[in-house]
């Protein structure tokens, strides 16, 4: 009998559902259709195209040299002078003050790594977004200046991980990327897809980090590191 229910066993079309593994990104990688292209329209449409720098960047993107007895200095224009304008001055240490006061609770904590790890970008998302900008062969620091400090300009300064679009495509990052300020964005972005699983979550700072009025020390290098 059991010889019998074994082969009427066999005989029985049995349906295999088998789990589709992770997939991943090789030599060719192609424009995502999983994203609606409406989460791009506002820093599209606010993104600034040209070589030179728009005149709002000439007017209003500053840097904070720490330790410069003129530490506010203008980030567009030939020289970085330094502000003049009490009032321009005056915002950005208002601006300077509420960014601190924002990350002072994770600071404080010590969970402040951890918060910024948390402003990881899916590397789908970073191929959708590199596409809805066209800014395959911009240089980094322009995709900084035109895209990331335009998008968040008015938006009361946020990382561009925080804008409202942004945030459901962030998560803790598990590769972090690494970059030269003048090399091409899309290096950068396909060293971020190479080989990788589609839910890969890296870190870039242009995104994680506020990209307005960036500090500098003494008016070297640290780009990024920590901009109100």
């Amino acid at each position: 009998m059991a010889a019998d229910h074994a082969q009427a066993a066999d005989d029985v079309d049995v349906d295999v559902t088998v789990a589709e593994g992770p997939r991943f990104y090789d030599e060719v990688i192609d424009r995502p259709e999983s994203f609606d292209p409406t989460i791009f329209e506002w820093s599209v449409a606010s993104a600034h195209c040209g070589e030179e720098p728009s005149a709002a960047a000439r007017d209003s993107y500053l840097e904070h040299w720490a330790g410069n007895p003129e530490p506010w200095r203008h980030g567009c224009r030939d020289g970085k002078p330094p502000v003049e304008d009490a009032d321009v001055i005056a915002r950005e240490e208002a601006a300077k003050k509420a960014a601190e006061s924002d990350d002072a609770g994770s600071v404080s904590s010590g969970a402040h790594g951890e918060r910024l790890r948390g402003f990881g970008v899916r590397v789908a998302w970073l191929l959708a977004f590199t596409f809805a900008h066209n800014c395959w062969d911009l240089p980094t620091w322009r995709v900084q200046r035109d895209i990331i400090k335009p998008a968040t300009a008015a938006r009361g300064r946020r990382r561009y991980a925080e804008l409202d679009e942004v945030a459901p495509h962030t998560g803790p990052a598990t590769v972090f990327m690494s970059h030269c300020w003048g090399a091409a964005w899309g290096g950068l972005v396909m060293a971020a897809c190479a080989g990788a699983r589609h839910d890969r979550v890296v870190w870039i700072d242009l995104f994680a980090v506020r990209a307005r009025a960036e500090r500098v020390e003494r008016g070297r290098g640290r780009r990024g590191a920590g901009g109100v």
